[in-house]
């Protein structure tokens, strides 16, 4: 990324954090003092800001000779708060709390110490909760003292604090209250408590279906049965046999529903690790998504669809381990040489089937049954396209590796990579105007539909490594595509800047080589060095060599 980009996001987010921590007005000419750069160039900023804060139902308002402040629901400026500045370097939280400091004692080490209260409370009381939740319950209440402090109250309605006063946890909850006010040496008033409930009720990991939530959820199965279908219908697979997944999925739901509803979510760090590592799994959630946000009228936002994504992730995986191979061995040598070479490949390939062949010929005449050919000696042949030799050592690693490569013997790249489907510089100042531009990039291809009756074409995933997953959800392509497309410049998408988009589409979900292809991106997108070349040299030869590394 070139250094005036760098330095163009590093203002958006200063500023940012700037409307997030003042507790007045700010004043745009004081501001733009302050970080050195006109008028002009901050209102600039402050569009990319906006845009930013929007994703949180806040916005910007201006009052004449004042200044500037943010509006919008407390629980939402918290929410930003704890994204953009507790999730971030140390030194953004250490700034964000050098100011509250005039009000309130309150160091980076403090949330330390509640976590470590909060363990222990979870464990005496048999309360599950992941170490990612109770960090981000520990942050949730530092930000409350210091916005109640500042003289910012949460909102919580009276009629969920009644309900939830009659809640086993609520009681099980007032010990750790009094132990991190003690610490803390501040008193929390009946709604930051119910909040506080709010984020431990639903973040915690429900172990037993037999709660009343999944009781008042009668209809969970008929919901799974939908999502299973839904998969199969698109993917041909069938996973809805699978009844340690529809349990754990069953008691997920519940909770991930619950904290929706609440306006929290479960946050995810490995979410862009997760996407860009498991994009056949990425397209399978996408299908089950669809499903449980028409059932229960909600969006899902990434953290949580990262967390979907393990579950059905597991479900493949365990689907894979059921895949079996043929290899045909080739004993060209003694009895007991032959025997030992066999019976290794049956304790090293349980999920292969072996078949003995006793001469090279008698293989090839069975081409039609094999994968692999395995032979003790070296041997050439011009039917047998697969052949690991074990005198040539190393046998069994080959072997293995050739397994994993088979999808990809029989894949025709050039089915879906040409040299038209490589996009340098698309221009575009957000994610709408860049989805668009490549909608219509493909349109002046010929291989999308005329138009388009909803605001963005494509669902896109950003993976990390300044990369988006763009897809096809809405079915607009007439053809098999996978598509690359370089920025002119970086832009801030959903939670990082990118630079690169790609888009993998077969004839149908269910084609059987959309799982290697989405292997090979994978595979690609892993490795920030052939990103990095993709981006600065942009040579489509060059990215097909890269690509093609598997």
């Amino acid at each position: 990324m070139d250094t005036l980009q760098v330095h163009y996001y590093d203002r958006v987010f200063y500023i940012l954090r700037k409307m997030l921590s003042e507790e007045g007005y700010v004043k745009f000419e004081d501001l733009a003092q302050e970080i050195y750069v006109s008028l002009s160039t901050l209102n600039h900023d402050i569009k990319e800001v906006k845009r930013i804060l929007a994703k949180f139902d806040l916005e910007i308002l201006s009052r004449p000779h004042y200044g500037a402040h943010l509006k919008g629901l407390e629980q939402n400026k918290r929410l930003c708060i704890s994204e953009y500045i507790f999730y971030n370097e140390n030194i953004f939280v250490e700034q964000y709390l050098e100011k509250a400091r005039d009000s309130i004692s309150v160091e980076i080490n403090d949330i330390v110490e509640v976590e470590d209260i909060l363990r222990t409370w979870a464990a005496t009381n048999e309360v599950v909760l992941s170490d990612t939740s109770v960090h981000d319950i520990s942050i949730q209440i530092i930000i409350a003292m210091i916005r109640n402090k500042q003289g910012y109250v949460i909102d919580v309605e009276d009629e969920y604090i009644n309900k939830i006063q009659e809640e086993p946890l609520y009681d099980e909850m007032k010990c750790l209250v009094e132990a991190i006010e003690s610490f803390l040496e501040y008193k929390f008033d009946l709604q930051e408590r119910g909040y506080f409930f709010m984020n431990i009720d639903s973040k915690r990991v429900i172990a037993s279906s037999n709660g009343d939530d999944f009781l008042r959820d009668a209809c969970m199965d008929n919901v799974l049965d939908a999502v299973f279908a839904e998969i199969y219908n698109n993917f041909d697979i069938d996973i809805s046999k699978d009844t340690m997944l529809r349990r754990f999925l069953a008691l997920h739901i519940l909770q991930m529903i619950k904290r929706i509803r609440n306006n929290l979510t479960a946050r995810n760090p490995m979410v862009h690790e997760s996407l860009k590592k498991y994009l056949y799994a990425t397209k399978v959630t996408i299908s089950a998504v669809s499903v449980i946000e028409e059932h229960y009228s909600v969006k899902i936002p990434l953290d949580e669809f990262g967390y979907l994504l393990f579950y059905f992730n597991m479900a493949l995986l365990n689907l894979k381990k059921e895949r079996s191979f043929s290899i045909g061995f080739i004993s060209s040598r003694g009895r007991a040489e032959s025997m030992m070479y066999e019976n290794e490949l049956k304790s090293s390939f349980s999920n292969a089937s072996i078949f003995r062949f006793s001469s090279l010929e008698e293989a090839e005449a069975h081409h039609h049954m094999i994968d692999l050919a395995v032979s003790v000696s070296p041997i050439k042949s011009n039917i047998l396209s697969r052949i690991v030799s074990v005198e040539d050592g190393n046998h069994l690693m080959r072997i293995q590796e050739t397994l994993e490569r088979l999808d990809l013997y029989t894949l025709e790249v050039q089915k879906y990579f040409k040299p038209e489907f490589f996009l340098r510089n698309i221009t575009g100042s957000s994610r709408t105007e860049v989805l668009t531009n490549i909608y219509e990039k493909l349109k002046g291809l010929g291989v999308i539909e005329e138009n388009y009756p909803r605001k963005l074409p494509f669902v896109s995933h950003e993976v990390g490594n300044r990369a988006v997953h763009i897809q096809d959800l809405y079915k607009y392509l007439r053809k098999e595509v996978c598509l690359v497309a370089v920025l002119e410049k970086p832009i801030y998408w959903e939670r990082s800047v990118v630079e690169v988009l790609f888009l993998i589409k077969t004839k149908k979900d269910g084609d059987k080589d959309l799982f290697i292809l989405c292997d090979l991106f994978s595979a690609f997108f892993s490795d920030k060095s052939r990103v990095n070349r993709l981006i600065s040299e942009g040579d489509y030869k060059e990215f097909m060599e890269d690509y093609l590394q598997y």
